[in-house]
Parts: C-alpha cells; sequence; structure tokens
C-alpha cells in the first residue's frame, strides 16, 4: 500500500535555470539511478524508457551538465512533458521508484525478498533485545 499526497501546485514544477528535478519529489530522472530506473524491464511502469536527455545531469563533484547523446537509444526517450501533463504518470514513477529503492534495487542488482526477510528479522531481533532490557529493569 502506499500513501501518496500530490499537492497540485508544487507537483507540476520544473526546475528553474538548469533543472535537475521535475515533478513530484523533484525527482532527478536525468541522474544515474534515474536512468537506470526508467531503463529498467521490471521498473513497473509498463514500458522501459530513456531519461537521458529529459534534464541536467548532476556529476559527483556537483557539476550540472547535459548529456548530447542517449544512453539508451533503443528505447523511447522520455520527455518533460511526458512528466508534467500526465498526473498518473508522474504519481507512478514516484511509487514505482520508492518501491524499488526500498528493496533495495536502486544499485541494479535485485536482493530479493532475502535481503527484506533479513532486514526484517534484524528489527524484529532488535525489537526483542529493546523490549527484554525494558522490561528487566
Amino acid at each position: 500500500m502506499a500513501i501518496f499526497f500530490e499537492d497540485t501546485a508544487p507537483s507540476k514544477m520544473l526546475q528553474q535555470g538548469t533543472p535537475v528535478g521535475i515533478s513530484p519529489g523533484q525527482f532527478k530522472v536525468s541522474e544515474h539511478i534515474g536512468v537506470r530506473f526508467f531503463a529498467a524491464a521490471d521498473n513497473g511502469l509498463g514500458q522501459q524508457l530513456d531519461s537521458t536527455l529529459t534534464l541536467y545531469g548532476v556529476k559527483q563533484d556537483l557539476t550540472v551538465f547535459k548529456r548530447t547523446t542517449p544512453l539508451h537509444p533503443e528505447l523511447t526517450p522520455l520527455s518533460m512533458s511526458r512528466i508534467l501533463d500526465d498526473n498518473d504518470f508522474s504519481i507512478k514513477m514516484q511509487i514505482r521508484r520508492f518501491q524499488r529503492l526500498s528493496l533495495g534495487l536502486s544499485d541494479g542488482k535485485p536482493k530479493g525478498l532475502t535481503a527484506f526477510s533479513r532486514l526484517k528479522q534484524a528489527t524484529t531481533d532488535r525489537l526483542g533485545r529493546l523490549q527484554r532490557l525494558r522490561f528487566s529493569h
């Protein structure tokens, strides 16, 4: 289940100047993680997209740059207007991105439920230790 609040006015925005973020959450669609997300076959959007030319990107040293060649020319290019004009798409892309991040897929290496199960077990163990400490004093 996802609870998503869209504040219509701010979500329809493109950063000013050299834009690196767009629409809800100011998603940096042309940075490495964004490009990898849209190009992934399992992005949950029903279509692989190339977002390399959509906006400016930011390098590790924080310099802003604009690509001139798509990294995935075989894919349909993602346009700014698709994100800004299609509420359903812009919300869906955010939800799918958050789902991928929560599963540890942002680096392109699936972790599956095993990693999630280990995290859940570690959290449960930690809570159990905290409860035992609380009631032992």
